[in-house]
């Protein structure tokens, strides 16, 4: 058993901060995907807004005339709606996959810390009852505790811009759509399923 996990810790020391910096530069990738996609969105989700007023002639008082605004939800904005709301679901799973592996880098991270520590602490048998201690495992524990820390603050402040500057924002906008327009998720997805089964 020991003999394997030394094959183990020796392979991680030579691959695990090359996996480490190949996943930062995917997650980067997906970054920039994901502000293109949701900068997007955010654009059509304006476009969806703006919407005529339906109008209504009311009255308030002895002989004074109001208009009150109704909004109401035409065919062209609930098929707008719909295919945002499609295109906002594809862009929401890219997030999560970019959210998820945020996660993962410290956890690598912490692996190769053990790693390292234990092929520093096995490398070379006991002598006079004193542990010898390999100083490459140490540097390699050292190294990838600092990679996958390093990656998880980086990736983390664009997580807080990508939320702040768009997601907060559509997933604010969209509630506002909705309470406006009484549009229902349920009600959404039922109509555009039976739009789609349509010939």
């Amino acid at each position: 058993m020991h003999a394997f996990i030394m094959f183990l810790c020796g392979l991680l020391s030579g691959c695990l901060n090359y996996i480490i910096v190949l996943l930062f530069l995917f997650e980067v990738g997906l970054s920039v995907w994901l502000f293109l996609r949701l900068s997007g969105d955010m654009a059509s989700l304006e476009k969806l807004t703006e919407v005529t007023d339906e109008r209504e002639p009311g009255r308030r008082g002895p002989g004074r005339s109001v208009i009150t605004s109704k909004r109401v939800i035409t065919e062209r904005n609930w098929d707008a709606y719909v295919s945002f709301r499609k295109s906002y679901t594809r862009t929401m799973t890219g997030y999560d996959v970019y959210f998820a592996l945020i996660q993962l880098f410290t956890l690598l991270g912490i692996l190769g810390t053990v790693a390292g520590l234990y092929l520093s602490l096995n490398a070379v048998p006991d002598t006079g009852g004193i542990q010898n201690i390999s100083y490459d495992g140490i540097a390699f524990a050292l190294s990838s505790t600092i990679l996958g820390i390093g990656c998880t603050v980086i990736l983390k402040l664009l997580d807080i811009a990508l939320s702040g500057r768009y997601i907060d924002r559509i997933d604010d906008r969209l509630d506002l759509f909705e309470k406006d327009y009484g549009v229902k998720n349920d009600a959404l997805t039922a109509e555009a399923a039976s739009r789609e089964d349509k010939p």
